[in-house]
């Protein structure tokens, strides 16, 4: 069974701090009104920003329900981020706090995905998950200790697609904790065929 959908709409980034809570291992939002799910279900959350605009897509969990308005809190419920949506998450965050700019944010959409990818380094190849996707570059889950500036390839396989996506990139950053281990990769330049696919599936991912 798919994760139901959650929309959250908000007029400016800074509409979303207060709205953020530290009490989970990535911490949640929290949105107004009655859930759509049970307590415990698995949600797909679009945040969206109005004014500079920006859009997130993150997975999580309904992590708590406040039914009762008191003279301080409406009703809510919460949403807990999951670890396969931390990369999108950070970036919200950071929009949020104005530590990313707009443009920035419009250019490397995030999209939260489960697709096997090939990545190839110094010619042995492994095979790995990626768990987030842009036209400019993936997060690889990863226990491979591979250093920022490594070059590697990555060979993406499209769900319901027998043509893979093949790209050639750059590891910018590395998280070595337990739960997540993993790579940022950023794409090199590459033909604009590729690069047309990278940003087709991307869209159609995001469409679920």
């Amino acid at each position: 069974m798919m994760p139901s959908r959650v929309a959250l709409v908000v007029g400016s980034p800074g509409e979303l701090v207060p709205r953020y809570y530290p009490n989970s291992s990535w911490g949640g939002l929290t949105l107004d009104g009655e859930p759509p799910v049970p307590l415990g279900a698995a949600v797909k959350l679009r945040v969206t920003v109005s004014a500079p605009s920006g859009d997130f897509d993150l997975g999580g969990r309904v992590a708590w329900i406040r039914r009762q308005q008191t003279s301080q809190l409406k009703p809510g419920f919460g949403i807990d981020i999951g670890d396969d949506a931390s990369v999108v998450w950070e970036r919200m965050l950071a929009f949020a706090r104005n530590e990313v700019s707009h443009a920035v944010i419009r250019s490397t959409r995030r999209v939260p995905v489960s697709l096997p990818v090939q990545l190839e380094l110094a010619g042995k190849t492994t095979t790995e998950t990626v768990t987030d996707l842009s036209s400019r570059g993936a997060f690889v889950r990863t226990a491979l200790a591979l250093e920022p500036g490594t070059a590697v390839k990555l060979t993406i396989s499209p769900p319901g697609k027998t043509t893979k996506i093949s790209l050639l990139g750059q590891v910018r950053w590395r998280r070595s904790d337990a739960a997540s281990p993993g790579v940022g990769v950023q794409f090199i330049e590459t033909h604009s065929a590729v690069a047309a696919a990278v940003q087709a599936l991307t869209e159609r991912l995001a469409l679920g």
